[in-house]
């Protein structure tokens, strides 16, 4: 089905997937025709009658499904979306796109020669700040950049446990894989510096460190979870561009201190951009020898009045809501807002800790 109403099978019926059937509710562009999750209870209290499976597979037997959202744990993504775009059916995917170097392989062998698209779900992209500071970096207010911080910040412990046991994002924190998701904070840098395979720049070099895990090991013990934890509390990337850009990233999901979600700090030749130290606190523009809230630039000012969706009625749900929405055009354009390149690249400081 290449026109009219979309077709969407959903895999994965937790917080994510919830959102995606919330937005249905208000976009008539499309429709969600089928749903898949390993919780047969979540398959039952589904609210719309579609087709109902364990088995993501045998979506592939339905007729004139265009597209899948893939909102699973990450383990899974990579497997999953390549499946679907063997057979032709774009994949909508949450972050990140891949774990390792040869999931981004099976990523890239399933995309050649497919009539279909991929795009990595990462709404950073679309937050109105992160759009306002792309605007004030490529009218040359700051100058040339030469240094970058992202943070991402936010305690996510109490996502970890539930009636005692481990949920698959603690288990996750007890497996190998150090480094979760670095593309909340890397994705709206690349936009801002225009880093891609498309664009004017790429990584040249990304070394990882992280700190101990002493405040993952004392939630443990204080919720008598006996199992070991792998992942460092703090997580940093200083990544180095060809044209010598130095980014800085931080990824803290333990920590014990006030969430900075979309934390920024960039330093350019005739200016400075800063976040708030944490979320509530507003981000400054120094430009011109003047310290000026990003919210009162004409940028900002500019990117919220143009906003596809009321952020005043949706608040932050205006954000996906505008990521749901750059997917269902792409889909009908036949040409990704993230394409898979970029998924892959923003993702690859996670597998590039095992490289050093």
């Amino acid at each position: 089905m290449m026109s009219g109403v979309k077709h969407i099978g959903l895999i994965g019926l937790g917080s994510r997937g919830m959102l995606f059937l919330n937005y249905s509710k208000i976009d008539s562009s499309f429709k969600i025709v089928a749903i898949c999750d390993v919780d047969e209870k979540k398959l039952n209290d589904f609210p719309i009658s579609v087709f109902k499976t364990i088995d993501y597979k045998s979506f592939i037997n339905l007729e004139n499904l265009d597209a899948v959202y893939v909102a699973t744990p990450p383990n899974l993504h990579a497997e999953i979306s390549a499946f679907f775009l063997q057979h032709n059916i774009s994949a909508l995917c949450e972050v990140p796109a891949c774990l390792n170097g040869n999931e981004a392989d099976l990523l890239k062998n399933a995309l050649k020669g497919s009539s279909a698209i991929y795009m990595m779900a990462e709404n950073y992209v679309y937050i109105p700040e992160n759009l306002a500071i792309q605007k004030i970096i490529k009218a040359g207010k700051v100058g040339e950049i030469i240094f970058v911080e992202g943070m991402y910040v936010h305690d996510c412990k109490e996502l970890f446990i539930k009636d005692g046991k481990l949920t698959w994002r603690g288990e996750w924190n007890t497996d190998n894989i150090k480094y979760h998701y670095p593309t909340h904070s890397l994705s709206p840098i690349c936009r801002w510096l225009d880093i891609g395979a498309d664009g004017q720049d790429y990584f040249d070099k990304i070394v990882n460190y992280g700190t101990k895990s002493s405040s993952l090991i004392e939630y443990f013990k204080e919720n008598n979870i006996n199992e070991k934890a792998t992942q460092p509390d703090i997580v940093f990337s200083i990544i180095t561009t060809k044209k010598g850009v130095v980014i800085h990233l931080r990824y803290d999901t333990k920590t014990n201190r006030p969430s900075l979600k979309n934390g920024f700090e960039i330093q350019g030749t005739r200016g400075w951009i800063k976040s708030g130290r944490y979320d509530e606190e507003e981000p400054i523009v120094y430009y011109k020898k003047k310290m000026i809230p990003l919210y009162e630039t004409e940028e900002y000012k500019e990117v919220v009045e143009k906003f596809p969706f009321d952020l005043k009625k949706y608040g932050k749900l205006a954000v996906t809501f505008t990521m749901f929405n750059d997917f269902l055009n792409s889909l009908r354009a036949r040409k990704s807002a993230i394409p898979l390149e970029d998924a892959i690249l923003w993702s690859s400081p996670i597998w590039s800790w095992n490289k050093q």
